[in-house]
């Protein structure tokens, strides 16, 4: 029901023609009847009402609100080089999201991501590594591994560095990199220090405490950071070693990932 009464109807009907200045209705007879002009209004009324419909559907779309929290786990030199500028990016973009980082390894990340306590890991994939099921992971980026060594170390090839003291990580892909590089060149590499991220193996390297494997983007991102030290690493050339794989793992199922965790997702890849 429109809850108009036929009086209202009549009075519009009249202040159409009006307005137009033609017959709209023909009352000759005891029921109205649309004139030729009317019949062309009412098509021409139907078409806008039918834009004005379809407009209104696509602002909703494009207004539709993004809000929530989203808890990532992340590595450090991931969470200064991609994670951080993504939230400052998303804050533009989706003021009501809310962003959670943790600094976390790959092992806790992967169980925190199986209970719900994570939403999205940034993870070093590891060869052979099985996904659990209703998990799953987009690739984010390919970085090559180098071997470096302290700028003041008289080291030019990799037999220099046969004997050399190795920096390494515990069991993750950073420890399968130098067991690799041991395995392409034919020794077995003496570790003497293990740290848990890139700045402190760097650190270490560019103090002459040892060599070690690091990837090409935690290279650059701690020559940044030491920029006014000068160069304080290079690189001993060491072909074989491949690349560090660095993938998103996020849980799927029939209502996940949410909206909040897609735009998450979207703005890590962005550029990627």
């Amino acid at each position: 029901m429109l809850r108009i009464s036929p009086s209202a109807v009549s009075q519009q009907l009249v202040a159409l023609e009006r307005q137009s200045g033609v017959a709209l209705v023909d009352r000759s007879g005891r029921n109205l009847r649309l004139t030729p002009a009317g019949h062309s209004l009412l098509h021409a009324a139907a078409a806008i009402e039918e834009a004005l419909d379809s407009a209104a559907a696509d602002l909703g779309r494009r207004q539709k609100v993004i809000a929530g929290t989203v808890r990532i786990g992340s590595f450090q030199s991931g969470i200064i080089s991609i994670v951080a500028p993504a939230i400052q990016r998303l804050r533009e973009q989706h003021p009501m999201l809310s962003i959670e980082v943790q600094e976390v390894c790959d092992e806790v990340m992967h169980r925190q991501i199986r209970t719900g306590e994570l939403d999205v890991a940034m993870s070093e994939f590891r060869p052979g590594r099985k996904l659990p099921k209703g998990l799953a992971e987009v690739l984010l980026f390919d970085d090559p591994w180098q071997v470096v060594v302290a700028q003041q170390s008289g080291a030019k090839s990799m037999p220099d560095l046969y004997e050399a003291a190795w920096i390494s990580t515990f069991d993750d892909a950073r420890s399968d990199a130098l067991s690799d590089l041991g395995k392409v060149f034919g020794f077995v590499p003496r570790v003497v220090h293990r740290c848990l991220e890139y700045p402190s193996v760097l650190s270490l390297v560019a103090a002459g405490a040892g060599v070690a494997v690091v990837p090409k983007g935690a290279c650059q991102l701690f020559s940044g950071m030491t920029a006014s030290r000068g160069d304080v690493v290079r690189v001993i050339r060491s072909p074989g070693l491949g690349n560090r794989t660095v993938t998103l793992v996020h849980r799927v199922s029939r209502r996940e990932p949410t909206a909040a965790v897609q735009a998450l997702l979207g703005s890590l890849l962005e550029d990627r």
